[in-house]
């Protein structure tokens, strides 16, 4: 019949993009010989302390104190090296590539500065000059903020193998986002086909458009895009107005769910948010407070913002239980959790792959979301044709 169209159309969708990741990973993950054009650059070095040599092997944790400077010296380069590309972990840490008295690299803010956290996810990538053989190769490090500080081995290689590194690293990142991308275009024909049949199914539209904003967000606040994008300052002021916008799709999702006095809350919750990507906008230009200072305000909007939707959810599961409203509660209760994991992994214990731990949450209850949704789908078009033909036969028999 006509009405499993939509449901053979999304698990066809849903089989390719299982697909579609699982060969992503593959490829990015299995390696048929190892690069032999990428290495680590692990042993050879040492630090000078009151004039004396004490070997090192990275990586090594460190004494360190606040303010101090830290350097790390290399003399096992030869002139086979010249022209590689050195990638070195420590841009948080102010680092500094140095071959001779030669700067290679020292990281500046652009017009949009970044936080700790976003710095621990950036490579610095220096270009080895031709005459590095028999030159010393230094690492300094000059923003240390803790008692103990960790050093990684720096990697060293051509520019297409480290580029290559750093793609894989992302890979969970792209694969996130990649399944972001197909899951929204999936709902935005859904939308498009239901309402070409008379059925304005909304909530299909909002998942699109959240999804839509969510990849972006990733992508702009990724690490390939920061080391790679052309305009990263641009891109990080797209990023937090994507971040502080893309919940207002899901809260509408909920008020186009629930009905009655109910859907005040999720007006309510709508209106902050706008309010405070206009309030940070307008501080942002005006008074110069960087986005990152902001950034606790828009965490807490989020967090009662879940709660939020949360609460309204149960009581109306309360008053009317239902499959449909369970599932929005499991979708929300799972992003909530993942969305709490993220924060505590990035503000308390600053750690920088917090980002994939959320994009994990995001996808989880989207398929949650997902499941309940086409359900009601079918439901709804099988409810339509059946009125169709009713009246075609009604119209018959007159």
């Amino acid at each position: 019949m006509k009405h499993k169209t939509l449901r053979c159309a999304a698990e066809t969708a849903a089989l390719l993009l299982t697909v579609a990741m699982l060969t992503f990973l593959i490829a990015g993950l299995h390696q048929h010989e190892p690069d032999r054009e990428l290495s680590t650059l692990d042993t050879g070095w040492y630090q000078l302390t009151n004039g004396v040599r004490r070997e090192i092997t990275l990586p090594v944790t460190l004494p360190a104190e606040p303010g101090q400077t830290l350097t790390l010296y290399n003399d096992t380069l030869t002139a086979r090296d010249a022209g590689k590309l050195l990638s070195a972990r420590g841009v948080e840490y102010g680092i500094e590539i140095r071959a001779g008295e030669t700067l290679l690299y020292r990281y500046e803010d652009n017009a949009f500065p970044k936080n700790t956290q976003m710095k621990g996810r950036l490579w610095a990538d220096a270009e080895l000059p031709d005459n590095i053989g028999g030159q010393t190769l230094s690492l300094t490090f000059t923003q240390l903020s803790d008692r103990t500080d960790r050093f990684d081995a720096p990697l060293l290689g051509s520019v297409r193998s480290i580029t290559g590194h750093h793609i894989q690293t992302s890979l969970f990142s792209l694969v996130m986002m990649l399944a972001m991308v197909i899951l929204a275009v999936l709902a935005l024909l859904i939308f498009c086909y239901m309402s070409s049949c008379g059925i304005h199914e909304r909530r299909f539209l909002d998942v699109a458009v959240f999804l839509l904003l969510c990849s972006l967000w990733c992508l702009t606040d990724s690490a390939l895009y920061q080391i790679y994008g052309r305009d990263t300052a641009a891109g990080s002021v797209v990023s937090f107005y994507a971040f502080m916008l893309m919940s207002i799709p899901m809260v509408h999702f909920v008020r186009n769910t629930i009905s009655g006095r109910r859907q005040l809350v999720p007006d309510i919750c709508i209106a902050l948010f706008c309010a405070n990507a206009l309030a940070q906008g307008a501080a942002y230009r005006l008074f110069g407070i960087r986005f990152i200072d902001m950034l606790p305000l828009t965490h807490l909007l989020l967090t009662a913002g879940v709660a939020a939707m949360l609460i309204v959810l149960l009581r109306s599961y309360r008053e009317q239980p239902s499959q449909q409203l369970r599932l929005h509660i499991a979708a929300f209760a799972a992003l909530g959790v993942f969305g709490v994991a993220a924060l505590v992994l990035y503000g308390l214990l600053h750690i920088y792959w917090y980002d994939a731990i959320f994009q994990f949450g995001v996808l989880l209850f989207i398929i949650l979301l997902f499941r309940e949704l086409l359900g009601q789908a079918t439901e709804d078009m099988r409810f339509h044709m059946e009125h169709r033909i009713s009246i075609r036969c009604s119209v018959r028999i007159v």
